[in-house]
């Protein structure tokens, strides 16, 4: 038996629909409908888990990657120390990579 039968089943011999009085199948029908919806979300979010930051320059061979633009900056200026401040707006971007590819940020 499907799963939205077998929902709909356990609301009609409990029941549970009495306090809405809504038909066991609407209320079946809803409720995989938000646990598909529930499902989706969780897809999208481990999707963001492997976001990554990119710090990098196209005149130097340093690139420096983290989960948040803050995280690579930070990473990039205990990295290069003094160089860091000398060259951290002379040429470096913060790129947005993501599974399907790269979006400039």
């Amino acid at each position: 038996m499907p799963l939205r039968e077998d929902i709909e089943h356990a609301i009609n011999c409990n029941s549970a629909e009495n306090g809405s009085n809504t038909p066991d199948f609407i209320l079946a029908e809803f409720l995989t409908d938000c646990l598909a919806a529930y499902n989706k979300a969780l897809v999208e979010r481990e999707k963001r888990k492997h976001v990554r930051w990119i710090i990098w320059n196209p005149e130097m061979p340093e690139s420096f990657a983290a989960t948040t633009p803050k995280d690579a900056k930070r990473i990039a200026s205990q990295e290069l120390g003094e160089h860091w401040k000398a060259v951290s707006n002379a040429g470096w971007r913060c790129t947005h990579v993501t599974l399907g590819g790269e979006d400039e940020g």
